[in-house]
């Protein structure tokens, strides 16, 4: 998870089973700064049927996508973020002190009423750029649209930074590359194909533009769902199995003839970040020809006038030659009367490599297929005109 976009953007802002594929209802959410709704429609337990559960959350704009689990015998309920950029669970625990901000938002996790709890107890800590989580490993079944994963090891969060008592989730579900895992430990997507309960690693999200009722957004575990995409997937060699690393050729706003990530660069796929994140001068500058002002005391964020967003030129992430375009309506947000470009900068240490950071904006643009077994990524134009909810 990219939680500077995370952290960054909320202070702005002051199933069905066939076969082995998996749908997952997925609700977005906003920072406390929103007030919002929240209508849960338990109509049935999780189960292997035709239609799944669906819990539905009514907010303002689109900022985190979150999906409820289970851990332990018998369940206890958690809401997790699904993040691509980012490869363990960790969820707060019940021993965490009261006094930590976090611990009073949040679902705790008690190990002492779950009969298939095993302790582990590693202490490990997970260090974010504007954020950290502290606890210690544990085991227990954890429970993924009614498919039980044993033995998951995740971390039981004893500290969280006060930054992640903004977040609405409990935790995060990482579904990045076991090499990127703190832990050291098989993911949870490792697990459920080593368990037999998907046939592939593959996963694949539509992340719906609306946060309405009705509107949700859907993980789907093992393949894709065709409901959610038009046309064909373009495939994209992972260039570093590690996070959802590919390599971009350039970026190109409109029909100038200069361009960013000139000679070419990495980029990650991330479900984690609110935003699309480049290195510093190149967003600063992209932001200031399109007219923007840089937020006083966040640097890298800008707001943008609200009119004429739909003559806003198109930005394209190209590549191995193709165009992955997002017009002025898909990378421009409004916020009560406030417009925010979610093209946000980020200065990079000396000596190394800048990268750009494909999050949510783009996501909810193409219908994403992350394939773990081939290591590819694959795009394609989401289908936001689905009747799949209704």
């Amino acid at each position: 998870m990219n939680l500077v976009s995370t952290v960054l953007f909320l202070a702005i802002l002051v199933f069905t089973f066939a076969a082995d594929v998996v749908n997952i209802p997925l609700f977005a959410v906003q920072g406390p700064e929103e007030r919002f709704m929240v209508i849960v429609d338990k109509k049935k337990e999780l189960s292997a049927q035709k239609k799944p559960p669906q819990v539905k959350i009514r907010c303002l704009k689109n900022a985190e996508y979150n999906a409820y689990i289970t851990i332990g015998t018998p369940p206890q309920l958690f809401n997790v973020i699904l993040d691509t950029g980012s490869a363990d669970l960790w969820i707060p625990s019940v021993h965490c002190p009261k006094s930590n901000l976090p611990y009073q938002s949040h679902r705790k996790y008690n190990g002492t009423s779950s009969t298939s709890y095993k302790y582990v107890g590693e202490a490990i800590s997970i260090n974010y750029e504007f954020a950290s989580v502290t606890g210690y490993l544990s085991e227990d079944t954890v429970t993924i649209a009614g498919k039980p994963v044993r033995g998951q090891v995740f971390i039981e969060a004893m500290h969280q930074s006060d930054a992640l008592s903004q977040n609405v989730a409990d935790g995060v579900l990482g579904l990045g590359f076991s090499t990127l895992s703190v832990a050291k430990t098989p993911t949870i997507i490792d697990n459920m194909v080593e368990q037999n309960l998907l046939a592939a690693p593959v996963f694949s999200f539509y992340l719906n533009r609306k946060a309405t009722i009705g509107s949700e957004s859907m993980l789907t575990l093992g393949g894709t769902n065709p409901a959610f995409y038009k046309g064909d997937f373009t495939f994209i060699d992972v260039s570093r199995a590690k996070f959802w690393q590919l390599q971009m050729d350039r970026v190109k706003v409109g029909n100038r003839a200069d361009f960013y990530c000139k000679q070419g660069c990495p980029a990650i796929v991330d479900s984690g970040s609110s935003v699309i994140i480049g290195p510093m001068e190149e967003t600063n500058d992209l932001n200031k020809r399109l007219g923007g002002w840089e937020v006083p005391q966040i640097p890298g964020m800008f707001t943008i006038s609200c009119s004429g967003k739909t003559r806003r030129p198109k930005i394209e992430f190209i590549f191995n030659g193709k165009s992955f375009s997002l017009s002025g309506e898909e990378y421009i947000m409004k916020v009560h009367n406030i417009c925010v470009s979610l093209i946000a900068g980020r200065n990079y240490p000396n000596g190394t490599t800048p990268y750009w950071v494909l999050g949510t904006p783009f996501m909810r643009t193409y219908y994403t297929q992350f394939d773990q077994n081939n290591l590819r990524v694959g795009f394609a134009k989401a289908n936001h005109e689905n009747r799949m909810f209704k």
